[in-house]
């Protein structure tokens, strides 16, 4: 179903979770649609600040994520629902990477790990959820080896090879392995031609690596749980969302 037909249902009987669930879900996709036209310009050479479908993929992606994560909350067992969430922050961190706010992406980032920590330790056994561990740790390595913070992305990177190592075993087919492999590879030659990062010692233990990322997230949990979400103000960024879809098509039929 389209948003403006979800739109028009949610706002006919709000607090439906059945509608909650579907707007989500179109804000969701509507936020990918426009980060695909975003990277189409981007890859153009223009500039993503000023790139307005960025801005306009990022409400989309907040208006999605307020629906979701209230939706998961009234109902902590769902792993469905936990899923979703999972998935919208991990495209509102994309965003936020390419637009250079690293607090922004990390802040995200780090919460959909969580996420997909507490999702992967529910059934160990489901290969998605090692997928989508496996993706959250690539993207947070990818946007720390953008910021030049490369002992950081290494331990993310060889978290994410941990991770798809057991994948290979159970699929025996799993192609990001090498990306990710060679990226490591080359985050230890930088390191090596320039040891700073790592002190005197001069050496990288996979335990050393396993403490940074332990250290990273442990502070990002601390940080959300010192954060008050705004629940109100972002249902009403849900509901303006959905009229202005619902007017969009009035102005489209009045043509």
């Amino acid at each position: 179903m389209s948003l403006t037909n979800t739109a028009h249902f949610y706002l006919r009987t709000p607090h439906n979770a059945t509608w909650e669930r579907e707007l989500g879900w179109n804000l969701n996709k509507i936020g990918d649609i426009k980060t695909r036209l975003a990277n189409t310009r981007l890859s153009h050479g223009e500039n993503p600040r000023d790139i307005d479908d960025f801005a306009q993929a990022l409400e989309d992606f907040s208006g999605s994520l307020c629906v979701r994560r209230t939706l998961s909350n009234g109902a902590p067992h769902d792993m469905l629902l936990l899923r979703d969430v999972s998935y919208t922050l991990d495209r509102l961190g994309d965003v936020k990477a390419t637009l250079e706010d690293v607090a922004g992406a990390e802040a995200a980032l780090f919460e959909s790990l969580a996420i997909r920590r507490r999702l992967l330790q529910s059934n160990p056994d489901d290969l998605r959820y090692a997928y989508d561990l496996a993706a959250t740790l690539q993207k947070l390595a990818n946007l720390y080896r953008a910021s030049d913070d490369k002992l950081l992305a290494l331990a993310l990177y060889e978290a994410a090879i941990e991770v798809r190592a057991k994948l290979k075993q159970a699929t025996r087919d799993d192609k990001e392995m090498h990306s990710l492999e060679q990226a490591a590879a080359s985050l230890r030659r930088q390191i090596a031609d320039d040891p700073s990062d790592i002190g005197s010692s001069g050496a990288i233990s996979m335990q050393d690596l396993r403490s940074k990322v332990d250290e990273r997230e442990t502070l990002f949990a601390q940080r959300r749980q010192a954060t008050t979400y705004d629940t109100q103000g972002c249902w009403r960024s849900v509901a303006d969302l959905a009229e202005r879809a619902v007017a969009s098509e009035a102005t489209a039929s009045a043509r």
